[in-house]
């Protein structure tokens, strides 16, 4: 019995894996998606955050079935990932996404960063990896220091596709951010949890305006690095009350 449901279970697999190749071969787009519906054993859409953090890679994907190609139950124990082919420890658990750090000294400002991921049963064999027939790729923040100053001091800068800027700043000290040309919205993100930007003292982001310009204006609550998302091409200087 067991021997005819392994048998049975590999004829879905190659089923599957012969029908999935010839979708590659013969769609244009979305061939990714089609082949990850066809294995559907294997977790799907993987990503991976493009230059979103300074200190991290945030990875996310959509979980497995609790059965098998052959509709036979299954437990998952874990998801396993691996940078660039190398198992990222500590994992995410059962959990369908996960934080990266890094390998020790933390990760290489420039580079990029393969993923991939698979699930590993407690009772049947791990999924195949995914992407199957891409790669995911993750990358940090390349952030550009700039000083502060007591009055506006101009800084030009050219960031297509959008790009951070990085100043060090006192705890509940005001700063005003001056920036001209930025083809996005102006955010101010604290070091370390560039997911939660900083509110603008006093209400709306566009503050005011003085004799040198309209600025954004920020109350920091602690003395760390902070983050300036722009785009484009302008100038920008910061400065603090």
């Amino acid at each position: 019995m067991k021997a005819r449901k392994r048998v049975a279970l590999i004829a879905v697999r190659t089923v599957r894996v012969v029908a999935a190749l010839l979708a590659a071969a013969f769609c244009l787009t979305g061939c990714e998606q089609v082949v990850a519906a066809l294995l559907s054993d294997a977790p799907t859409g993987l990503e991976a955050s493009d230059g979103d953090y300074a200190d991290r890679i945030v990875l996310s994907w959509i979980g497995v079935s609790d059965t098998d190609a052959a509709g036979d139950p299954r437990t998952l124990s874990y998801y396993q990932v691996q940078r660039d082919y190398v198992t990222v420890v500590p994992g995410p658990g059962t959990s369908t996404s996960y934080v990266d750090y890094g390998p020790p000294g933390g990760f290489a400002v420039g580079e990029l960063y393969e993923y991939r991921v698979r699930a590993v049963f407690t009772d049947a064999a791990p999924s195949d990896w995914a992407p199957l027939l891409s790669t995911e790729t993750g990358y940090v923040m390349d952030a550009r220091s700039i000083l502060i100053h007591h009055v506006p001091f101009t800084y030009g800068y050219t960031l297509d596709g959008g790009g951070w800027l990085r100043f060090p700043a006192q705890e509940g000290w005001v700063y005003r951010v001056y920036v001209t040309g930025s083809t996005s919205p102006v955010r101010l993100l604290r070091e370390g949890d560039l997911a939660a930007a900083e509110p603008p003292s006093g209400g709306p982001a566009l503050s005011d305006h003085d004799e040198f310009g309209t600025y954004y204006r920020y109350r920091t609550d602690s003395s760390r690095e902070y983050y300036l998302q722009l785009s484009g091409s302008g100038t920008v200087s910061i400065v603090h009350e």
